[in-house]
């Protein structure tokens, strides 16, 4: 079949030109994902059309992997009724049916040869009932969360299975997986079902590695992905194409270049909608009606061959307890058995899935103006524009004749629009639109030129490589030249090629860009596709040169804590000690490369790092129940120890001490009591602070932080022997940990308060100095700026400022997630956002640094590695899709116009 969505982020190297037929252009059919009956289903085949369906995800064909043995009487049976029900679907238009097979029970299918091999003979005679049946193939329900999917399982044994070991088995099973569906039914299709995406364990990329070998040569083969709700692509209106190519980048992130191949080739994204549940036993909406139509027209423009429906309690429809018995001798039972359901609420019955996009081809990404914020489709009248966001600032279109007609999505009214003078005008309408009737030449051609990056843009380097052609979906042949410009100072060398392109064929060409590709420039590629018969269309793509990366690394799930850095006196980096999602402790080199992994000793939820007596690097890990374990950068085990407390910290840092003497670990328990503990096991303190404790920070030679006990709250300072130096009450609770703020004549320990103050303390007392207002409330980050009279940088929840001494705002700005890194550079901080995007804070403003890199968001806050005088700063970075990388960014050379996450700044004096 062919290619039904193509990867953005593709790292294949070859360099052929080719022309091959363009991915379907038709619409997504709807399938129903949910406990339907196949012979009920067929008898009433009529209302499932008039809704839109075109097809079920059968369950009760198959219950698991390795179910109990069926007798082949009752076997015929099954399939002699499957057969029945699926022709008469097939007469009635809803011919696009599957087995869902769930890979279930839980199993060691990917340790254990016995297992392997029943659960791939499962597979097997799946996808061979398929084939006698008359289904179009076979659903894996993968269940990408399942525990077999996690290296700490109860089932496997890491001391005989090891990591690799088991990671091999994954990807060996889903080659075999595919191979067996492909031998039993070679005519069939795989469907995959991925939810939720972002809960997918280790072992499940390993899964979906193998399966993407399964088909070797068979490159007729589809492998479409079935990803849900969770997968967040439809949450944001007119970003659909951008979540799309960032859940296809997670999704493929662990792939060789190989692998991706085939997945561009071969591979799709097919979204769902799970807009009914069941709340004490009736059906309820998830989300409103108007909602849900908009949602499903992008779902059908964006996704592969299909989108779908979920509903794994039911909710599409109603049997009366009457019907029950005409069907009480089926042999497909279970969720599947015919049994009464509800009436459904009079407003469940708008929730189809006939839309008004469905008559329409696939074109394209594209919009109204420079960013394609829509999708652009075609049919027998001209091209159309799928606006998700609607046109919320109005415009005018040259009319030759006709009508505009404009559909609004949320409640399916059609009006047309008289032009007046040749001119339609088109008032400023919010929410999702379809306008039809428009010109091909101006809309539809345009969509047809596509740019991907095929090896990244990475800074420091000089080479790069760009895939690029068109797709003809404009109907008729195509005819022409296609020009590729690169931008100022990047070469695409020869950039002139003829095309002759029939309808759905698209023209594939890779070439090497050139250039000095610096941290931060977003360069911009024109193609310009230029007409024999005249007319032309030029389309801009803008690739951003990315970070460039030390190493990268995967964890078993994503990180939640920051990890930690082991480091020489020196500053010299040893290795790097992480805590994957689930608890497992990984050492790393300096290199990036896994030394060891603890995944079957202490479930570990903080990890610190520091210097033994002899100045060698330890790892202080501590585990759900308060115990401890302290490791070398070999990932050794020194000693343990159990602190003596029913939960794990929650919060902790190092204390640096002299030469000849080891660090100290202090960490601050749930329980109010702060645990101070040598990193090479010698005797440390306990103190109990009498309320909670938060906010621990370590100032040059006393521990400070804040309580909230019975008498109120207040501020406390600890020294290194764990006795009370001083107390200060405080008129509100700090949102942030304090910060030493090097003034003349005198330091200042300045506490940001929940309240929106700034109070002012005497390091060596506590004694209250003066209070002025932040100019926000609740700050959750404080740094000083350096170079800058004593101005501060505050960070929220979302937003960033800096401010004077006095209080006096002098530039901020929107952010989302904003986090400190620890890092100076120059006259400013760098800060990150939840995107991954690194930020210089200057006392004139923010200046991006760099652009969000495609790994997902940030999980943890950057760790700031230590660098000589006129380096560029380092970090560790730890992303949603599970990988820690040590990112080293170039120096600020060039400041670049804002752009991101962080909008424009506002004026001076304004919050």
């Amino acid at each position: 079949m062919p290619i039904l969505f193509t990867v953005c982020l593709l790292l294949c190297s070859a360099t052929a030109d080719r022309v091959s037929p363009a991915r379907a252009s038709v619409m997504s059919a709807v399938l129903l994902a949910a406990p339907v009956n196949a012979t009920w289903a067929a008898n009433t085949a009529a209302q499932w059309r008039e809704k839109g369906f075109r097809g079920f995800l059968f369950q009760g064909l198959r219950e698991g992997l390795a179910p109990p043995g069926i007798p082949v009487a009752e076997a015929n049976r099954l399939l002699l009724e499957i057969r029945a029900a699926q022709a008469r679907l097939g007469e009635a238009g809803l011919d696009r049916n599957f087995l869902r097979l769930p890979l279930t029970p839980d199993a060691p299918y990917f340790a254990d040869g016995k297992w392997a091999r029943r659960g791939i003979e499962s597979i097997r005679e799946a996808a061979r009932f398929c084939r006698e049946s008359g289904l179009r193939g076979i659903v894996l329900d993968t269940r990408p969360d399942s525990l077999m999917f996690r290296y700490r399982w109860d089932g496997y044994r890491l001391d005989e299975t090891p990591p690799k070991t088991l990671r091999e088995g994954a990807r060996r099973f889903g080659r075999q997986a595919v191979r067996a569906c492909l031998r039993a039914y070679p005519e069939g299709e795989i469907l995959l079902i991925v939810d939720p995406l972002p809960s997918a364990a280790p072992l499940w990329h390993a899964l979906f590695q193998g399966m993407l070998e399964g088909p070797g040569a068979a490159a007729d083969v589809s492998i479409q992905v079935l990803v849900g709700a969770s997968a967040g692509i439809l949450d944001t209106p007119g970003h659909e194409v951008d979540a799309l190519n960032r859940v296809t980048a997670r999704l493929t992130a662990r792939c060789t270049p190989e692998q991706r191949r085939v997945w561009e080739r071969q591979g799709a994204l097919c979204l769902g909608l799970e807009p009914i549940r069941y709340r004490q036993g009736l059906p309820v909406p998830a989300y409103a009606i108007e909602y849900f139509r908009a949602r499903l027209c992008m779902a059908k423009a964006v996704s592969g061959a299909y989108a779908w429906i979920n509903a794994p309690d039911g909710g599409w429809w109603e049997i009366m307890p009457d019907e029950v018995d005409a069907y009480g001798r089926l042999a497909q039972g279970g969720a599947a058995a015919v049994l009464p359901t509800p009436p459904l609420p009079p407003r469940h019955k708008d929730y189809v899935v006939r839309t008004p996009v469905d008559d329409f081809l696939r074109v394209g990404p594209g919009g109204l103006g420079k960013r394609p914020d829509g999708f652009i489709l075609r049919d027998d009248y001209g091209a159309a524009l799928l606006l998700p966001r609607g046109v919320p600032e109005g415009f005018e279109m040259p009319m030759h004749g006709g009508t505009l007609p404009v559909t609004n999505l949320y409640i399916g009214t059609r009006h047309e629009i008289e032009p007046k003078e040749g001119m339609a005008v088109v008032p400023p309408i919010k929410g999702p639109l379809l306008l039809e009737r428009l010109p091909i030449a101006r809309y539809a051609l345009p969509a047809c030129p596509w740019m991907n990056i095929s090896k990244a843009l990475t800074a420091g380097e000089r080479r790069g490589e760009i895939e690029f052609g068109v797709e003809n979906r404009t109907g008729d042949t195509l005819r022409g030249k296609l020009e590729a410009f690169g931008a100022e100072g990047y070469s695409v060398g020869a950039a002139g090629f003829p095309v002759r392109l029939e309808p759905d064929e698209t023209a594939v060409y890779r070439r090497a860009v050139q250039g000095i590709f610096r941290e931060g420039d977003r360069p911009v590629f024109r193609l310009v596709l230029r007409l024999d018969g005249g007319g032309s269309a030029a389309r801009d793509f803008t690739m951003p040169v990315r970070p460039a990366e030390a190493w990268m690394q995967f964890l078993d799930t994503s990180a939640r804590v920051a990890p930690a850095a082991l480091l020489r006196r020196q500053g010299t980096l040893e290795g790097v000690a992480a805590v994957g999602g689930d608890g497992g402790l990984w050492l790393l080199n300096a290199r990036g490369v896994v030394v060891r992994t603890l995944l079957d000793d202490l479930v570990v939820t903080h990890v610190l790092a520091g210097l033994n007596a002899g100045g060698a690097p330890r790892v202080a890990a501590f585990g759900t129940r308060g115990n401890m374990m302290v490791l070398d950068a070999q990932g050794e085990i020194q000693w343990r120890r159990d602190l003596n407390h029913e939960s794990a910290p929650e919060t902790g840092l190092v204390v640096k001490s002299s030469p000849g003497r080891a660090d100290t670990a202090v960490t601050v328990f749930p329980d109010g009591s702060i645990e101070a503990t040598p990193l090479d096991g010698g005797r440390g303190w306990r103190r109990e602070m009498g309320g909670t404790v938060a906010n621990p920070t370590w100032l040059g030679d006393a521990l400070v932080v804040s309580v909230q006990g019975a008498k109120g709250q207040s501020l406390v300072c600890l020294d290194q022997g764990g006795s009370l130096r001083w107390e200060r009450e405080l008129p509100s609770a700090p949102s942030c940990p304090p910060i030493l703020l090097n003034k003349s004549p005198r330091p200042v320990l300045a506490v940001a308060l929940a309240d929106g103050t700034l109070s002012r303390h005497d390091p060596a007392t506590g004694e209250w100095l003066d209070a002025t207002g932040t100019a926000c409330a609740r700050p959750r980050a404080l740094a000083p700026l350096p170079e800058s009279d004593g101005m501060l940088l505050l960070l929220t929840d979302d937003r960033v400022m800096a401010t004077t001494p006095e209080g006096t705002v002098q530039w901020s700005a929107d952010a989302w997630a904003p986090r400190l890194t620890g890092a100076f550079h120059g006259e400013g901080m760098v800060i990150a956002d939840g995107f991954g995007a690194l930020h210089l804070a200057r006392r004139d403003g923010l200046f991006p640094w760099t652009n969000a890199p495609p790994h997902g968001r940030l999980t943890c806050a950057p760790v700031s590695l230590p660098v000589r005088r006129g380096e560029a700063p380092r970090f560790l970075m730890t992303f949603s899709d599970a990988s820690l990388r040590l990112i080293t960014p170039q120096p600020f050379a060039i400041p670049h116009e804002s752009h991101g996450p962080f909008r424009e700044r506002s004026r001076p004096g304004t919050p």
